[in-house]
């Protein structure tokens, strides 16, 4: 099975719960929702904490005091843009804030010209792009087709990008209109347009014999990799491609014999819509406390994880293994065909993408509505808006970090600590800790988790939504 076209839940929405089968640094597993292929739908239980607190600093907190939510100065919009909910949105198109804040239309509809419309009245050249009636032989954003994007200084005319001169970063090279890496590209190899012939790849800008034996997860130039090809090359997340196929779970030889040999592993439950049932996902076994390649961890781009995020609480920790992640702009190069120009590498998600961070968007910690997200398909959050109870509109952004590159969460690291169980380096920064109140951003409070349908009193209070037991929080 090709795994090109799979796709990744890349921001997906989730329930945060909370088991004691999480490690040291944090007691907090994530669940998924029923997985769809869009983002997934929480079915579960309300969050349960029963280990220790996720944040430890101390007692009491630190005092951030009053506003909730120290963002520094608003935002300043350009017109017609203004400030809602905290960010600049376009009042014009916005969904959710049409003609004015909070001013939501209603399933089905659009918006355009600051009026709700049906989505019965977007006819061509225009098109229903997530919320917005876009016309595709203008739009730099969505040329021709919903999200593809024009390069640098292109304009979109008869939905193609024309004109313009896209800046190609180190080691790629524009040929025609796209960035190619020259260094590893079998169709442009040394230069543009100088194609490696079959049986050959692309290494260092020259043409070189197929070479089998390329480990799980390792870096590949060929469709077959793997010692007897059992592998495939897949080119979606970082440079040069990425050896991996799905897998059956069980003993270390039966995942050994279908991954490669010794030294790989199958993780199960990876972070894709396509995966098929009960199928795992072939990777180089790694140990989240080594701190280099040679040592057993994992090379540059990479986080050692056993998929913890999305475990279902039924089942147990699998061994990591070395999946990509993005960290800098450099693991992106080859993303997309070859459009690195193009991408840039969102450190909040470990995800390859058109831009960075929003730094305009909310802080790590703050509240979202993941049903609004869902159903408009724009980012409130730096990073993801996680979906914490069974609740649609409860979710809190966050981040997803690193461990074996960094311990420190990206906003506020004094009170939002990482998340994430003691053998596994994917980790979520999402829960603020707080003393009171006035700590927190509207709609949550100042709360303590719950075990058992009892208030944890002995664990460290953190901002959250109320709850029965918790109507108004701690003043």
């Amino acid at each position: 099975m090709s795994l090109r076209g799979m796709t990744f839940l890349a921001g997906a929405t989730l329930a945060l719960l909370c088991i004691p089968a999480c490690g040291a640094r944090g007691n907090t597993t994530i669940i998924p929702e029923t997985d769809s292929g869009s983002p997934p739908v929480d079915t579960g239980s309300p969050p349960v904490d029963t280990g220790s607190p996720p944040v430890d600093v101390g007692s009491p907190p630190v005092d951030v005091g009053s506003p909730p939510v120290d963002v520094g100065s608003p935002p300043v919009c350009a017109s017609p843009r203004m400030v809602c909910d905290g960010v600049c949105v376009d009042v014009r198109t916005d969904i959710a804030h049409c003609g004015a804040c909070s001013r939501a239309c209603a399933t089905g509809q659009f918006c355009s010209a600051g009026a709700c419309r049906s989505t019965s009245e977007c006819t061509a050249p225009r098109m229903t792009c997530g919320s917005s009636c876009i016309d595709i032989t203008t739009d730099v954003f969505n040329c021709g087709a919903c999200s593809r994007r024009c390069g640098d200084g292109q304009t979109c005319v008869g939905s193609r990008c024309v004109g313009g001169t896209p800046t190609c970063p180190a080691p790629t090279m524009l040929c025609g209109a796209r960035c190619i890496n020259v260094s590893s590209d079998p169709a442009n190899c040394g230069a543009c347009g100088r194609a490696c012939a079959s049986g050959t790849t692309c290494s260092s800008g020259s043409c070189v014999a197929i070479a089998v034996g390329i480990a799980a997860s390792g870096p590949c130039e060929s469709e077959a990799c793997g010692p007897t090809g059992e592998l495939q090359c897949r080119r979606a997340f970082t440079s040069g491609g990425f050896c991996t196929t799905f897998c059956s779970t069980g003993t270390t030889a039966t995942e050994q014999g279908q991954c490669g040999g010794p030294g790989s592993t199958c993780v199960a439950h990876p972070p894709f819509a396509d995966v098929p049932e009960g199928q795992g996902m072939c990777l180089r076994a790694c140990n989240p406390a080594a701190t280099s390649e040679a040592t057993g961890g994992c090379r540059s781009g990479q986080v050692c994880t056993g998929f913890w995020a999305y475990t279902p609480a039924t089942s147990g920790q699998d061994t990591p293994g070395c999946f990509p992640h993005c960290e800098t702009d450099a693991n992106c190069v080859g993303v997309m065909g070859g459009d690195a120009g193009l991408m840039r590498c969102n450190v909040r998600t470990g995800r390859c993408s058109p831009s960075p961070v929003d730094l305009s968007l909310r802080f790590d910690g703050d509240p979202c509505d993941p049903s609004v997200v869902m159903a408009t398909g724009r980012p409130v959050c730096r990073g993801v808006c996680f979906r914490i109870d069974s609740t649609p509109t409860h979710g809190l952004c966050g981040s997803y970090l690193n461990l074996g590159v960094s311990t420190n969460c990206p906003d506020n690291p004094a009170l939002i600590r990482p998340v994430a169980p003691s053998n596994d380096n994917a980790a979520i920064c999402v829960f603020k800790n707080c003393a009171h109140n006035n700590e927190c951003a509207s709609p949550t409070l100042c709360v303590y988790p719950e075990s058992g349908g009892m208030i944890r009193t002995d664990v460290a209070s953190r901002c959250a939504y109320p709850t029965a037991l918790q109507p108004s929080g701690i003043p």
